[in-house]
């Protein structure tokens, strides 16, 4: 247990925390309890790591910065500086190279998990897969095989790098077109080379351009000892052949994935089958901390489990006396100030009182009139 839990205080850092780490955050103002259901649930345990290592980033802005928040350092300096070092590389040129002369993929999207329910699976999907796709072309040793480094040596601070969000912003500023056509190419790749000793193609319910899932029901380790199937430990080797044939990086994670009162639960496991963590799957944004607290952490549901942000307002789901939600309301109507906010963080606090200003001043005296 911790002792005493870091939290974030200032409004505009938290709405950057939540774009940084891709969380749903209903009420600012309840930043600490939604925070403590996501650590309690499994859903993230290092997230009070996260957020120690976010304020030290505050402060190092602030203060060896000549940038007044987080926001305007990530916008104005992090993200091109790292746009600019990766399209500079030769790798990039090698890579937009490369998919320019990609023929007509035999790439297939498929998505079966409904059909595996209750059944052993494994996901492989490529270890931050943008940026090891341009990686996968560098020859020279321009770019650092550890993404933070590359960070750090292009004078931008390592913490960012923490952030999936960011890279992804990094990446999406290059060519994303490029980069998913050589993703679904080597998803495919990998595909074909588990396929021609170890994968039947019914075993793969699921593929994307970063990810394949494999059912694995019927290999040895869960149909019991004798049976001539496929095991676990060799799919694992024929991966790691794979990535050193291409160097990209790929994750393998054990799971299991079940109904519960409707909603999907996804149940991690190491080796031995312990489960390690919980977490929904495809459950929508509006629904998550109800659905958390309901499926996973097994709790009573109180009235912040209920809200969620509607257009301008924050709305509340209502649940009757059996417990089943019947329709939403608004909980809260958000004041013009708050908008302002939530849409222009980057701006200065004076800017942004003016423009608030000026707005009410219109809507108070619409003619102009005095």
């Amino acid at each position: 247990m911790l002792k005493e839990k870091p939290t974030i205080v200032n409004a505009t850092d938290i709405r950057e925390f939540c774009k940084l780490f891709k969380i749903s955050m209903p009420m600012y103002e309840h930043f600490d309890y939604y925070i403590d259901l996501t650590y309690r649930s499994g859903v993230n345990k290092l997230i009070y790591e996260d957020i120690n290592g976010f304020n030290e980033y505050v402060r190092f802005v602030k203060e060896e910065t000549d940038y007044d928040n987080v926001v305007k350092y990530k916008l104005n300096f992090a993200l091109p500086r790292m746009v600019k070092f990766i399209k500079e590389t030769k790798a990039y040129s090698r890579a937009e190279e490369f998919s320019s002369g990609l023929a007509k993929q035999e790439f297939q999207s498929r998505d079966y998990r409904k059909k595996t329910y209750d059944k052993p699976c494994v996901s492989l999907d490529f270890t931050k897969a943008n940026f090891s796709m341009i990686k996968n072309f560098d020859q020279e040793d321009e770019i650092s095989s550890s993404w933070e480094m590359n960070l750090v040596n292009q004078g931008v601070n390592p913490f960012l790098a923490k952030s999936k969000s960011f890279r992804q912003y990094v990446f999406g500023n290059t060519n994303p077109k490029m980069l998913a056509r050589i993703q679904k190419h080597y998803i495919w790749d990998l595909r074909e080379f588990l396929s021609k000793k170890l994968i039947q193609d019914k075993e793969f319910v699921y593929a994307s351009s970063d990810e394949l899932i494999i059912d694995l029901s019927e290999f040895s380790e869960y149909q019991g000892e004798g049976i001539d199937a496929p095991n676990y430990d060799e799919l694992v080797n024929g991966v790691h052949v794979w990535q050193r044939l291409t160097s990209i990086g790929v994750k393998n994670t054990l799971f299991m994935e079940s109904k519960r009162n409707g909603v999907v639960i996804r149940e991690i496991s190491d080796i031995d089958k312990n489960i390690v963590s919980q977490n929904l799957v495809g459950v929508e944004g509006s629904k998550f901390y109800l659905e958390l607290k309901k499926n996973i952490l097994l709790e009573e549901i109180e009235q912040r489990d209920l809200l969620f942000k509607q257009n301008d307002s924050i709305a509340s789901w209502v649940v009757n006396d059996n417990k089943e939600i019947i329709k939403t309301i608004e909980y809260k109507k958000r004041g013009f100030h708050e908008y302002i906010e939530d849409k222009m963080p980057e701006l200065d606090k004076e800017v942004k009182s003016k423009i608030v200003s000026l707005a009410i001043n219109f809507f108070q005296n619409p003619q102009g009139k005095t």
